[in-house]
């Protein structure tokens, strides 16, 4: 019996979406704030990073 492509992908998202709300309601709020700075530095390193290749 094989599972399809599109069923295991399913699942795996199912679990990403799981494990990251468990993730992001168990931190506290004294590590929120430097948590999204770090997020939004990389985005805008990820950013830069596009314009300069384009």
């Amino acid at each position: 019996m094989e599972v399809s492509y599109t069923i295991t992908n399913l699942i795996i998202f199912v679990l990403a979406i799981y494990v990251g709300y468990h993730v992001v309601w168990t931190v506290t709020p004294a590590l929120h704030t430097p948590l999204m700075a770090v997020t939004n530095a990389v985005s805008a390193i990820i950013i830069v990073g596009a314009m300069l290749a384009a």
